[in-house]
């Protein structure tokens, strides 16, 4: 009789390692460092990494994954939602392989390819990496024409910073009343 107070142990295979081995998602660091990926925000890479965690090594075009459980997973809106998977499509990462629908008796997610993957017997078509930056969707920090605005006299402390001059107000005060 086993004790249920005694944590089970995964079964192990003849070297001693686990049979169903280590759950993770790989990101290769060509897909990293490709645009379309550096321009992805961040529910976009999470609505990514949730496909590729999904991806078993046989299933690609049969990843279901639908707006429903996006907003159950990643806390999100389904506007939201709806906005990274169409930002994933327009920038290759993925395609729709079948849509979802409700039109069966039993209503089911839509399917997605991952285009970094090869699907049945087509190789990767890696649609990403044709993907170019346009200005419109640059989030990079813009370019300041105008510098800072910098007062002389006496009027300089003011403008450096708005805590030094609370700072400055409450010492004047403080010293104000401790003189009374």
């Amino acid at each position: 009789m086993s004790n249920p107070n005694k944590p089970r142990r995964r079964p192990v295979n003849n070297k001693g390692r686990n049979k169903f081995g280590p759950s993770f998602v790989m990101l290769e660091s060509w897909l990293l460092r490709s645009d379309a990926y550096r321009s992805l925000k961040a529910l976009p890479r999470a609505v990514y990494t949730e496909l590729k965690r999904r991806f078993n090594g046989r299933n690609n075009g049969d990843i279901s994954l639908s707006l429903r459980e996006i907003v159950g997973e990643l806390r999100c809106s389904k506007t939201s939602a709806s906005n990274a998977l169409k930002e994933l499509v327009e920038k290759g990462l993925i395609r729709q392989n079948q849509p979802g629908s409700f039109h069966y008796k039993l209503p089911h997610a839509p399917t997605w390819i991952l285009t970094e993957l090869p699907f049945e017997d087509e190789p990767a078509t890696k649609d990403f990496l044709y993907w170019k930056v346009s200005k419109k969707e640059d989030h990079g920090p813009s370019k300041r024409t105008d510098g800072p605005k910098i007062e002389t006299g006496s009027r300089a402390r003011v403008v450096q910073s708005q805590r030094n001059v609370l700072y400055l107000g409450q010492a004047k005060r403080t010293e104000r009343g401790s003189r009374s």
